[in-house]
């Protein structure tokens, strides 16, 4: 059975060190969990319900159909 899996990086700074662990770990996987980085939500815009009516932006729709499309999700966050 294969299992697909989202990361999310909690930071979206570039260069940040924790960018290097999230991008190795779909070498590091299994075959039957592939991984993959989740569209960036860089972008998206705080809810707006006047946005909503309107339909949501691609930002919003593109993040939310991969984090639907997962089974499972990994968060990368920096250690505090």
């Amino acid at each position: 059975m294969t299992f697909n899996v989202t990361t999310i990086s909690r930071n979206l700074r570039k260069g940040l060190l924790q960018y290097d662990p999230m991008r190795a770990l779909p070498g590091l996987a299994p075959a039957e969990l592939p991984l993959s980085e989740a569209p960036s939500y860089g972008r998206m815009p705080l809810y707006n319900a006047d946005l909503q009516v309107a339909g949501f932006p691609a930002e919003v729709t593109n993040f939310a159909d991969a984090i639907r499309k997962a089974d499972g999700i990994i968060i990368v966050t920096p250690e505090l």
